[in-house]
């Protein structure tokens, strides 16, 4: 599970990805905006809903139930 931590500044902030499995943290910064914070917001509401879907789809293939 990749962790996102976000340091916010007035006018921008950096977001670190953590990824424990490879242990990378790349940084990204991005205009502290409502718009940008709620576009990366987004993304990864999105991205852990398919993370969640594809669990379950293992989870359920290896015929351990559903």
């Amino acid at each position: 599970m990749i962790t996102c931590a976000i340091d916010l500044g007035k006018f921008n902030s950096v977001c670190c990805f953590f990824d424990p499995a490879t242990r990378k943290h790349p940084f990204e910064t991005i205009a502290t905006k409502g718009s940008h914070i709620e576009l990366l917001s987004s993304q990864l509401r999105s991205a852990g809903r398919k993370a969640k879907r594809q669990s379950k789809l293992a989870f359920t293939w290896d015929g351990a139930g559903g």
